[in-house]
């Protein structure tokens, strides 16, 4: 919101707070100088009090871990507000924290908050106080991704939700197709197994389960749950019921080896299980973004944020929050040839030329491995493909790629392995498609360039993985070069941004 020049500028934030017990929520105003809104500002004919004495710095990072990307890390300073008068006393019995906070600034005549460019949205964790200062501070809402994905578990009181042996268990969780992992025994008399709390997404006909490596004979599927636990399948067979939000199978025989089913599982809706799912699930509503969560199989307390950070493990993915507290994730890229803001000598100042940290030199070596395997007893008369699989271990699959002549150039060069519980190579073709990208990223010289420049409305508007231009008559930077912006930070007393640029 708002633009132009703000030559003189005030700050304002907005901070809401829960006052009461039945959860009233208050929205407190205060500014780096104080002014009356006008009647056609929202609020209408409010007093802004000249509280704020600073106003938090913030500062978000694209890069969450070495050359492996993943959850936005954000970090905040504090907002301070004066209170020498005792004023705000009475903040020490309010509910303040994930309380939403909104910086903005705009110039001294415009309309509030209409003419005002928003710097940053956050939310309060705790506050700090003493005889002359109220601290609050602060995060983003990436936290709420850090509960368990799993918390369904069974009540044990009998049918499909088990005997009372299985009261707390949590139900397992299928994304895709993690392949030939184990049910979960909730009936011992009845033989009936619990596969997994997602939908199949049309699949039910690929469902299979393995004795020893030997598939068991499936016979029809059960309409409903009654008849599934009143008619138990022949003597060497097997029978799924497919629930709206699960999926059981009986046997006809106590087994007497490991049994492994290969299932497959989606969102109600029949589609892949998306990042932007995993956020609303979590309780952050409309995120956007192409990645998805992939083949995996979780069956204890991973949490939301874990199971992602998987995913773009081998995908190059990143997610996070936006400066303006959306959820977005995308896939990491070289620099597009349109950049959308270019930088030079006379609009940012304080050049600086260094490595990311952990990223010193290229990657020569690369080894990755893919999707933890559940290994179990094997049938003699299993083939040996299948033989191969239920005793496959510790991975699913695995891949190398080294290119000599980076360490020849590089003497530093390094060696890299990464290891991804999600099945997220199932051919040849998956593991080119991380290989080669992923050294076209990490295996040559990268430059990464920060800058500083004034807070404005235009310049708080570039993103993280937006491309910008780089140009300066030194460091072979004459013609111009693209870069993307993997580090944003807002010094909002300063009224300063710091960017930093990889390419």
């Amino acid at each position: 919101s708002g633009g132009g020049t703000m030559s003189v500028n005030r700050i304002v934030v907005e901070i809401e707070t829960t006052i009461d017990a039945i959860g009233t929520v208050e929205t407190h105003y205060y500014s780096t100088s104080g002014f009356s809104t006008k009647p056609t500002d929202t609020p209408a004919n409010t007093y802004v009090a000249p509280r704020l004495k600073s106003a938090g710095n913030f500062r978000r990072e694209l890069f969450s871990g070495t050359r492996v990307t993943g959850s936005v890390r954000p970090s905040f300073g504090e907002i301070v507000l004066f209170n020498n008068d005792a004023g705000l006393d009475d903040w020490l019995g309010y509910g303040v924290s994930g309380g939403k906070v909104t910086v903005r600034m705009g110039d001294e005549t415009a309309a509030y908050p209409a003419g005002y460019t928003t710097l940053y949205i956050a939310y309060a964790q705790h506050i700090v106080a003493d005889f002359s200062e109220i601290r609050i501070r602060l995060r983003d809402r990436l936290n709420l991704l850090e509960q368990p994905l799993v918390t369904a578990s069974f009540a044990g009181t009998g049918g499909l939700e088990g005997t009372t042996a299985m009261a707390g268990k949590l139900k397992q969780w299928v994304s895709s197709d993690p392949c030939w992992f184990p049910p979960i025994l909730v009936d011992a008399a009845k033989q009936l197994y619990f596969v997994q709390s997602t939908g199949a997404g049309g699949l039910t006909g690929s469902f299979a389960v393995y004795e020893g490596g030997i598939a068991i004979t499936r016979n029809s599927n059960y309409p409903d749950a009654s008849t599934c636990l009143s008619t138990s399948p022949a003597v060497g067979e097997c029978r799924f019921f497919f629930d709206t939000a699960a999926v059981y199978v009986r046997l006809g025989s106590v087994p007497q080896l490991d049994l492994r089913v290969n299932g497959f599982g989606y969102h109600p809706s029949g589609s892949a299980w998306t990042f932007g799912v995993f956020a609303a699930q979590a309780g952050i509503s409309g995120g956007t973004g192409p990645m998805t969560v992939g083949a995996q199989f979780i069956d204890d307390s991973s949490t939301y944020a874990e199971v992602m950070e998987d995913a773009c493990k081998v995908s190059l993915g990143f997610f996070g929050m936006t400066r303006l507290d959306s959820f977005i994730s995308g896939v990491l890229a070289t620099p597009s040839a349109s950049p959308s803001y270019t930088f030079n000598q006379h609009n940012a100042k304080d050049w600086r030329r260094s490595p990311i940290q952990d990223m010193d030199a290229p990657v020569w070596s690369l080894t990755a491995n893919v999707g933890k395997t559940y290994p179990g007893s094997v049938a003699l008369g299993a083939s040996a493909t299948n033989k191969e699989i239920y005793q496959r271990a510790p991975w699913w699959s695995a891949v190398a790629k080294t290119d000599a002549s980076v360490k020849t150039a590089n003497p530093g060069a390094v060696a890299v392995v990464i290891n991804a519980n999600g099945r997220h190579f199932q051919s040849a073709l998956d593991q080119t498609n991380f290989t080669t990208p992923y050294m076209a990223l990490f295996g040559v010289r990268r430059d990464f360039y920060t800058c500083t420049v004034p807070l404005s409305a235009e310049t708080v508007g570039l993103d993280l993985h937006d491309t910008v231009e780089i140009k300066l008559p030194r460091f072979g930077l004459d013609a111009g070069k693209n870069f993307r912006v993997i580090t944003q930070q807002i010094d909002c007393d300063r009224r300063e941004i710091t960017y930093g640029m990889w390419g």
